[in-house]
Order: structure tokens, then sequence, then C-alpha cells
């Protein structure tokens, strides 16, 4: 077993090592003796996304229900704001920016929840692979938090928030407003 220092250096010391044994012996690296174990972390983060985006799809009917309701509640409210020159656009903006400010406060809250509970598995190392006596290289769950992961979930929250606060407003133009 060889442990560096400077993990950038692996490959080269790792062809170093099979140019010195010989073709008689195997030189792997720790994600080539736990291929499957790494490659199948590969794959949960896709599906966890996919999760993510399906349970997101689910929360829009509830954002939906409830502009709904705020709209058919403020129906004298509308008609007050039309009448005190207000357009109907202006008014669609206001809901489809209530119902953004809704779903970003809730999208943000679940990132900053999902970013500590990784920082705390980085650190402390909570959750452990096979109870920690399976005998794997790594004996806790690994995970590695990327600007790009947080940037595309943002993406994701942000695209479901608009159209989940535009379907529901986009029939304030039917109102009758007198």
């Amino acid at each position: 077993e060889v442990i560096l220092k400077d993990p950038a250096q692996y490959a080269r010391c790792q062809a170093k090592i099979e140019k010195i044994a010989g073709k008689n012996y195997v030189v792997q690296n720790k994600y080539q003796q736990e291929e499957l174990l790494f490659k199948t972390m590969k794959s949960e983060k896709l599906i966890i996304y996919i999760i993510l985006a399906f349970i997101l799809l689910v929360a829009t009917f509830n954002i939906i229900g409830t502009l709904g309701m705020l709209i058919i509640e403020k129906r004298p409210d509308i008609a007050i704001l039309n009448s005190l020159g207000a357009n109907r656009t202006l008014i669609q903006q206001i809901f489809v920016i209530e119902g953004l400010m809704i779903s970003f406060l809730g999208g943000i809250t679940g990132m900053l929840i999902g970013f500590i509970v990784c920082f705390i598995q980085q650190t402390f190392h909570v959750i452990k692979l096979g109870g920690g006596e399976a005998g794997y290289i790594i004996p806790y769950y690994p995970v590695e938090m990327h600007f790009s992961d947080f940037a595309v979930v943002l993406f994701t929250i942000l695209v479901i928030s608009l159209l989940t606060s535009w379907l529901p407003t986009r029939n304030i133009k039917k109102i009758a407003v007198k």
C-alpha cells in the first residue's frame, strides 16, 4: 500500500510501480479496487437528481393549488388594483413573483439543509459503509460537494418554480374585472 501526499501523482506513481513489478502483478489504486462501489456512487448522483426533480414536480401541484386559491380569494383586491390603473399583466406579475418567492425560499432552505448534511458527513463521517466492518478501503460514505451541483439544482428549482407560478396566474386574464 502506497500513500501519497499529492493525490495528483496517483497515475504517475501507479505507472512506475507497474513497471517495477512487471506483468505478473496487478497494480490498482483505491478507485480501481472498489470500481463497482464508485460506479454505483456516480450513478446514485443522477438517480438522486431525477428523484429530486420528481419531488419538485409533485410539489408544484401544491403551489399551483395555493396560488389558484389565492387568486380566487383576492378577486376583490384584483378589481381594486385594476380600477387604480394596474393592468392585468402587472397583476399577473405580482402573483408570479409571489409564487417564485414561495418556491425559491423553499428551494434555498432545502439546499442549505443539504449543504449542512453533506458538510457533517464530510467532516464527521456519520454514515458508515457496511456498518464499518465490511472491509472497504473507505469505511464511510464519501460525499463531495461541487458548486456545479448546487447550480444545477438551483436552476431546476427556478425553472419549475417559474412554470408553477405562471400556470395559475395566466387565468387572471380571464377574471372579469369591472
